[in-house]
């Protein structure tokens, strides 16, 4: 699911939220401002924000790449209410692999533990698209 980054007028914090595009479009007007609320995570309701592109792109929030703990992965990551789901399955599956549980990030201790993921998924999965890992290199799946 993809994450948008706002910033706060109110606190000029930058504020990351998970909803499709779909969602998106409905809530964000042409400006790009919105109104968050509880359930995006805040402390309070009718918090107006701005969309931030140049965030997303930047990579504020959500971590692309090596970070705390080894490299992550919003690609192959899943909805931080999903984390724990998706580590039980990475376990089941032969590669244990950490989920961050604020972003969802997947979080692997190097490229070749990746590669392990990658190619573990897809072989136990045939039946949906190969994973192809976008924040991968040219020697990555």
């Amino acid at each position: 699911m993809p994450c948008y980054t706002y910033q706060r007028f109110d606190t000029d914090q930058p504020v990351e939220v998970f909803m499709t595009v779909a969602e998106m479009l409905r809530r964000q007007d042409r400006s790009g401002e919105i109104i968050l609320s509880k359930a995006d995570g805040l402390e309070k309701d009718g918090v107006r924000a701005l969309r931030r592109i140049d965030l997303d792109i930047a990579g504020v929030g959500a971590a692309t790449g090596w970070g705390p703990g080894g490299l992550h992965s919003d690609a192959l990551g899943v909805h931080p209410d999903q984390a724990e789901e998706a580590m039980q399955h990475a376990d089941s599956i032969g590669v244990p692999t950490e989920f961050d549980k604020e972003t969802g990030c997947a979080i692997f201790r190097d490229r070749g533990h990746r590669c392990r993921y990658v190619q573990e998924m897809n072989k136990r999965h045939p039946e949906l698209t190969p994973i192809v890992d976008r924040d991968g290199g040219y020697s990555d799946p």
